[in-house]
């Protein structure tokens, strides 16, 4: 039932991608169903930017899906208005098993259960081997930012203990797999996508603090659950969930927030499968808040005589990583400023990638983690290695210069899961599903893919995350990124032809075009006119 082909809407209205194309064609069906989807996707949609008058920028319609569209889709339950998630999953599939079963009406009395509620189950109209599981719409742990994080720590310990004490292990309970309902936070809702705005996007919705309402972690996404021990499973997943939530725990905490270190503590051991267990949060020892970064106030934890302490991220970083490369930044990091550079980033990527292709290997995780960028000439100065933004000893903020002022290059990085094939290995087939991007559609432990093909739609994914959805006026490497995450592996071009096609629309570009500011999706828009004018002046200045 998948679609074939993908065509990514820009401003002026030119259609669906091909997976809205499938939940467009099911919208008749899931409105019978009790579950309305959004104006986009209704049989009779026309573009309110095209044919009804209103800018591109303020049209909720405009908004199309994120990358897991290709198998999920937010919409509204008609008895109560509540905000949902409609999954597409084999009947079949261990995942609808799990869900029922952490869905059944004593365990979902307990307050420990923190796995995601499963409210229905529809079956798909056509294909006998889908159905849909409708969940409540969750949003990422972090966002908004946390006032105090304990509660979140606690609640997801809490969750993983329970799925253990029922024999059920996880084994992906990473940042992605761990979500919270945010619906009491945001009195006046918020839009599914865009959701920093109200459900209309016609200003920002404004979140409560959640110290003020009770908020409910979850843990999602059964896909690659255990349930029991095997004998044929040569490690122990149980373990490997505390292993895996360890380095949650540090990404989503300890690597944001300055005054929570004692949660270091509670981190896994990297080493000889050793794992902290027991770890008690101190009754009234918990900080009222924390801070980004830098502050004064601590949080604590005790731990077990015997419980194995392992050494802090940092400790980890500087010893195991930084005299093996050079040190990296986020790509996006800071922000960029022009098209140019948004353009000059995905030729750099592109081109990385087709030069590893020629060479006969296929990345395979090159995501938004393991795409980083040298930002030395940036810093006259230099910054440091934590506090990026600071002088290397913390005395003052670190100048930065433009990126169109200096070299930047961008990396590849982390080749754990890489695949070196000889030309001739024909074909050049893989599998598996390990990666941080799991949305890529071909991924399969029994069905044999095209790495090759696989890094391409990961890399467009990447595209839009960094791009695409996060500044307005680039659309115009929309179609191109649509190509890269076609549904079909088939349809999407190998690296040296996005390159070539990368390459045409940064030529076809103007100097002016190109040097004019990277718009954010989340300016107002008096801000925005006041961006463009202090743009205006300064191209004037320069030329």
């Amino acid at each position: 039932m998948a679609p074939s082909s993908a065509i990514v809407p820009s401003h002026d209205g030119l259609g669906l991608a091909s997976y809205e194309v499938y939940w467009r064609d099911l919208c008749l069906y899931l409105k019978s169903r009790g579950y309305n989807l959004r104006a986009r996707y209704q049989p009779d949609w026309e573009p309110s930017w095209k044919f009804h008058g209103v800018p591109w920028y303020k049209a909720e319609d405009y908004i199309d899906l994120p990358l897991h569209g290709a198998r999920m889709i937010d919409a509204t339950r008609a008895s109560d208005g509540k905000l949902v998630y409609l999954k597409a999953i084999s009947k079949t599939s261990q995942e609808l098993e799990l869900c029922r079963f952490f869905s059944s009406e004593e365990l979902r009395r307990d307050p420990r259960n923190h796995c995601v509620p499963l409210l229905d189950v529809v079956a798909h109209p056509t294909d006998l081997d889908t159905c849909f599981i409708v969940m409540p719409f969750l949003r990422k742990i972090d966002n908004p930012a946390f006032n105090t994080v304990m509660d979140c720590g606690e609640q997801l310990l809490e969750g993983i203990a329970f799925m253990h004490e029922h024999n059920v292990a996880h084994r992906d309970c990473a940042y992605p797999n761990v979500m919270m309902d945010a619906t009491a936070l945001f009195p006046k809702g918020f839009h599914p996508v865009y959701t920093g705005s109200l459900p209309d996007i016609s200003s920002k919705a404004e979140p409560l603090s959640r110290s003020a309402v009770r908020v409910k972690y979850y843990l999602v996404d059964f896909d690659a659950t255990v349930p029991e021990l095997s004998k044929d499973i040569p490690y122990d997943p149980f373990k490997t969930d505390i292993y895996i939530m360890g380095p949650l725990f540090r990404e989503a905490f300890l690597e944001k927030y300055s005054n929570v270190d004692a949660v270091a503590s509670t981190e896994v051991a990297r080493n000889q499968g050793q794992h902290v267990r027991n770890a008690e949060i101190m009754e009234g020892q918990t900080a009222d808040r924390v801070n980004t970064r830098r502050g004064n106030t601590r949080c604590y934890v005790s731990m077990g005589s015997d419980d194995t302490v392992i050494e802090s991220s940092s400790y980890i970083l500087t010893a195991r990583y930084l005299s093996l490369m050079p040190f990296l930044r986020n790509i996006d990091d800071p922000a960029f400023e022009t098209i140019e550079d948004i353009l000059e980033c995905g030729e750099q990527l592109l081109e990385g990638l087709s030069f590893m292709h020629e060479h006969d290997v296929a990345h395979r995780d090159c995501a938004y983690p393991n795409v980083m960028m040298d930002a030395s000439a940036m810093y006259p100065r230099g910054f440091h290695p934590v506090y990026t933004w600071y002088l290397p000893d913390a005395s003052g903020y670190a100048d930065v210069l433009p990126r169109s002022s200096v070299r930047v290059t961008y990396y590849l990085i982390d080749f754990g899961i890489s695949t070196h094939s000889t030309s001739k290995d024909t074909p050049r087939l893989v599998l598996g599903t390990d990666g941080i991007d799991g949305s890529v559609p071909e991924l399969s432990n029994d069905v044999p893919y095209d790495p090759f093909k696989t890094d391409i739609y990961v890399l467009g994914a990447l595209f839009r995350q960094v791009f695409l959805e996060k500044y307005s006026n680039v659309d115009i490497i929309a179609p191109l990124v649509a190509s890269m995450t076609a549904t079909d592996p088939q349809s999407r071009p190998d690296a040296s032809t996005a390159l070539t096609a990368w390459r045409s629309i940064r030529d076809g570009l103007s100097t002016g075009q190109k040097s004019w500011r990277a718009k954010s999706r989340n300016e107002s828009l008096l801000g925005s006119m006041l961006r463009d004018a202090k743009n205006l002046l300064t191209s004037a200045v320069q030329f």
